[in-house]
């Protein structure tokens, strides 16, 4: 049998390229695979940053009111197993039905815990609001939150019917900062307020 050089070169050859190609499309293959796992990550966490979450829900409030009356209800409530605080911005209601013409208002409510009377507030009327937190401070941004264990407050919502009908808030939108992460979370403290 006769031996050709020149064939088995080509052979060799071809077998150079195909193996050089398929070494490309693999790099090509993990490169995009390590591509697409850094913009997940990256997505993942930034997705994090912006949606804070260290705020609890509380829940439906439901309250009777006459028109010109305002009725105060806990957006948040202590913890104290949490040593964090937070940095609000804003806080608003997401008012989906006012037939009453209501006015929401946030407050931070430092609470008391000195004082055997001292709770966290449910659901109030202004004279047991003022009892219960005798200096409410007026969301505006930057204002601290303690959720615990240091100064333990709450976030208040103060609603004030102006006439006859309801008002339905299917959650609050509360925007802070919590260490890294800084947003917007929709706390689900529902309320219905009817005035008669």
């Amino acid at each position: 049998m006769t031996s050709h050089p020149e064939a088995d070169d080509a052979v060799s050859s071809t077998d150079a390229v195909t193996s050089n190609a398929r070494r490309r499309r693999l790099a090509t293959a993990a490169g995009l695979a390590a591509a697409v796992v850094g913009i997940a990550g990256a997505a993942a966490a930034w997705h994090w940053h912006t949606h804070p979450d260290a705020l609890s829900d509380v829940g439906t409030t439901t309250m009777k009111l006459r028109p010109g009356e305002t009725a105060y209800a806990g957006v948040t409530f202590p913890d104290p197993d949490d040593s964090a605080s937070i940095t609000i911005t804003s806080a608003s209601a997401k008012v989906v039905e006012n037939s009453a013409d209501a006015r929401t208002r946030f407050f931070v409510c430092a609470l008391d815990t000195d004082r055997p009377d001292s709770s966290a507030i449910g659901v109030v009327d202004a004279t047991t609001f003022s009892h219960l937190c005798p200096n409410p401070e007026p969301v505006v941004p930057g204002i601290e939150l303690d959720l615990g264990t240091g100064r333990p407050a709450q976030l208040v919502a103060a609603i004030t019917v102006n006439h006859r009908g309801n008002m339905r808030a299917e959650g609050v939108d509360v925007s802070y900062e919590h260490g890294w992460q800084n947003g917007t979370q929709t706390v689900a403290a529902n309320l219905f307020i009817r005035a008669k």
